[in-house]
């Protein structure tokens, strides 16, 4: 009858209400995070002066906030190679330390190279079996890929007075 259809209605409008506020305490503690993450990175970022030491604090604090891994290449004047590497399995920490350790930065690779020329982010939201196929330079490295577990890739250049020096 009409009293069940009104208060059900009534029922339906508080249940509306409560998912509106829990969706606005989400937003405001997503909020509360990601200040906060920016806050902490000032404080490492400050310091050191080496800035290998502080990149590698940087790398620990993101993940697994930001990230489920992440690695750090910076090119020097002999070569690309990998500051600090940081993983959220613990067990996989290693096997993220082994692709930067057996695959170093290459300038030529297609995946990441692109972004050290453009200065641009590279962003794949979806990491399809052709990534892997794209970016693997062997079998062993092929093997690695698959073993992270990426879901998505996120390539960002560290540039500063128009220079780039990593990624």
């Amino acid at each position: 009858g009409q009293d069940e259809v009104d208060l059900i209605g009534l029922a339906a409008g508080r249940i509306a209400l409560a998912v509106d506020r829990a969706q606005a305490y989400q937003a405001e503690q997503s909020a509360r995070m990601r200040l906060e993450l920016l806050a902490r990175t000032s404080d490492v970022l400050g310091e050191s002066l080496d800035f290998h030491a502080a990149l590698g604090d940087l790398v620990h604090l993101i993940v697994p906030h930001l990230a489920d891994w992440c690695a750090v290449d910076v090119i020097e004047a002999n070569g690309s190679h990998s500051i600090s590497v940081a993983h959220s399995d613990p067990a996989k920490v290693e096997l993220a330390r082994e692709l930067v350790r057996r695959y170093p930065p290459d300038p030529d690779d297609a995946v990441g190279a692109s972004v050290l020329r453009r200065g641009g982010s590279d962003v794949d939201a979806g990491v399809p079996a052709a990534f892997v196929e794209r970016a693997a330079r062997d079998d062993e490295h092929r093997a690695i890929l698959r073993g992270l577990g990426m879901r998505s890739v996120i390539v960002v250049p560290l540039t500063a007075r128009g220079r780039t020096h990593g990624t």
